[in-house]
C-alpha cells in the first residue's frame, strides 16, 4: 500500500490541504485507492514525485486529471580546497544576512520563480506564487531556510542574490536569481563562484542544488562549473474537484 504525508506548512500558506505522495511509482490501484483516502481526508492538491522510469505514470496522470509541472532536477558538485575561486576585481559580493531586504532583492526573489511550478499551475490562487518567493527571501534572511544570503552589485544596484547553507559537510544551494535588467553581464556566474568559495570555506566536500528542467538557462550555468546532474524527479499536481 502507498503512504503520503499531509503537507502542514504548504497547507497553511495556500489556505487548503495539501498531501504528497512519497512512493515514486504506483499501480493506478492504489493510486487510486490513495486519491480517494485524501479525497475522504478533504485534500484539495496532492503533489507526487514521480520516477522518471515509472510505467504507470503517464495512465495515472490522465486517469485522475494530473498535470506534469516539473522535472525536478538536482545537481551536485564534488568539491576541494583548491576549488575556491579568486574574484576579479571590479566584482562586488556582499554578505546580507540578518538586513530588510531591498525592493530589488524582493524582485529577483519573484523572479528566481519563473519557472517554478507554483507559477506554471494555473490553478493556484492568484497572487500566491509571489507571495511565496518573497517569504521565502524573507525566511533566508532570517536564517531559518538559509545560512546566508550572498548578493552581486552594480553600481551600487542590487543585480543578484543567492542563499546558502551547509550541513554535515554538505552546501546547498535555495535562491538562486539575477534581476532581469542586469542578466547576460556575467552576474551568475559571480554568485555560482562567490556559493563555491562560502562551500569551501565551511568545510564542505559536495555541493548541491535543485532546480526545474525548464529552466535551461539555470542548468547550463551549472554544468559550466561542473555540476552533474544527481536525479531527476517528474513531479505532478493533482486537483482534487
Amino acid at each position: 500500500m502507498g503512504n503520503f504525508e499531509l503537507l502542514k506548512w504548504d497547507s497553511g500558506f495556500f489556505g487548503f490541504n495539501i498531501a504528497k505522495i512519497n512512493d515514486t511509482c504506483l499501480s493506478p490501484g492504489i493510486f487510486g485507492n490513495l486519491y480517494q483516502e485524501l479525497k475522504n481526508n478533504k485534500v484539495k492538491l496532492i503533489y507526487w514525485p514521480s520516477d522518471l522510469n515509472c510505467r504507470t505514470q503517464n495512465e495515472i496522470s490522465k486517469e485522475f486529471n494530473g498535470n506534469l509541472v516539473d522535472v525536478k532536477t538536482q545537481f551536485e558538485k564534488d568539491l576541494r580546497k583548491t576549488d575556491r575561486i579568486i574574484f576579479e576585481k571590479q566584482t562586488s559580493i556582499e554578505f546580507y544576512k540578518n538586513k530588510k531586504p531591498a525592493d530589488r532583492m524582493l524582485e529577483i526573489a519573484i523572479q528566481c520563480g519563473e519557472f517554478s511550478r507554483f507559477k506554471v499551475d494555473p490553478d493556484f490562487p492568484s497572487g500566491k506564487f509571489e507571495e511565496l518567493y518573497k517569504t521565502w527571501l524573507i525566511k533566508s534572511l532570517t536564517g531559518e531556510l538559509a545560512d546566508e544570503v550572498i548578493i552581486t552589485k552594480k553600481h551600487e544596484l542590487v543585480t543578484g542574490l543567492i542563499t546558502v547553507g551547509s550541513k554535515d559537510g554538505k552546501g546547498n544551494i535555495g535562491l538562486v536569481g539575477v534581476h532581469g535588467d542586469s542578466r547576460g553581464i556575467g552576474q551568475g556566474s559571480f554568485l555560482i563562484k562567490a556559493a563555491l568559495n562560502y562551500f569551501v570555506e565551511n568545510k564542505c566536500y559536495v555541493a548541491s542544488v535543485v532546480t526545474q528542467g525548464l529552466n535551461q538557462a539555470a542548468c547550463r550555468l551549472y554544468e559550466k562549473f561542473g555540476f552533474r546532474v544527481s536525479e531527476k524527479v517528474n513531479f505532478y499536481h493533482f486537483w482534487i474537484k
